[in-house]
Order: C-alpha cells, then sequence, then structure tokens
C-alpha cells in the first residue's frame, strides 16, 4: 500500500505546487491559483509525507496528515486559498486523513493490574441475566 500511496501522494504534492504558481504562460489570467508560498508549503508537507510513509513511519505520517489538514483549513479560514480550489484541496487532504491511521492498540480501563474483562464480564451478567430471570419468575 505505501509505495502507491506515497506515489499519489507525491503527485498530489505536485499538483498543489503547480496550482500555486498561477504565473505562468499557458494559465489564464482568470484562473484561480493558490498563492505560491502557500501551494510550497502544502506540496512539501505532502512530500514529507510520502517520505515518512516510505520509511515505514505510519504512526509518523499520520500526524503529518494531521497536520497538513490543520494548516490547509487555516489556509482557508484566512481566505488564502481561492474559493474555487477550497472544496477540492480540502477533499484531498481529508481523504488523506482516512487514509493515513496509525492503528493504536485498544486498552481497557484497569487492564494494567488485572481487573480490566474479567471485572467488566461480571458486572454485565449481573445486569442482564439475573435481573431478567427474577422479574420473569415472579
Amino acid at each position: 500500500m505505501s509505495g502507491r500511496f506515497a506515489t499519489w501522494l507525491a503527485a498530489a504534492g505536485c499538483a498543489l505546487s503547480l496550482a500555486g504558481c498561477g504565473g505562468g504562460s499557458e494559465a489564464a489570467p482568470s484562473e484561480p491559483a493558490i498563492p505560491a508560498p502557500i501551494a510550497e508549503d502544502l506540496a512539501a508537507r505532502s512530500e514529507e509525507i510520502a517520505a515518512t510513509l516510505d520509511e515505514g513511519d505510519v504512526c509518523g505520517a499520520a500526524q503529518q496528515a494531521d497536520e497538513l489538514n490543520n494548516a490547509v483549513n487555516d489556509a482557508v479560514a484566512k481566505g488564502q486559498i481561492p474559493r474555487a480550489l477550497q472544496g477540492e484541496l480540502q477533499t484531498v487532504v481529508t481523504e488523506l486523513v482516512n487514509l493515513v491511521n496509525c492503528e493504536q492498540p485498544e486498552e481497557e480501563e484497569g487492564e494494567e493490574n488485572g481487573e480490566g474483562k474479567g471485572k467488566d464480564k461480571k458486572n454485565d451478567g449481573a445486569t442482564t441475566g439475573r435481573t431478567t430471570a427474577a422479574e420473569t419468575d415472579d
């Protein structure tokens, strides 16, 4: 997954970078563009995520994806991203955040000292099974 995903991510970074140029002779003057410094920052962040994934650090990449998402949301809130590009940019970054996830092991309360699972099961049985049976017999 990470190789193909990292390639997609690098391509997205390049697209962000190109969207920021806006001054090329081929671009029509009326086309909206992300200001170059903002686009370069976002593209660099996406390339860092790809590099982190290539290194096998999914948790680090997930944190970087969250930071990229925050940077995009901040830029949108400050009016630094043209309205015409906001939706697409936020969609791509949200997809990235959803795809790059760090799975944390689940810990139950009290599990460190051996109380966790057994205690919960005992309470569940007392609450659901015995009460229902007593009510039925009366």
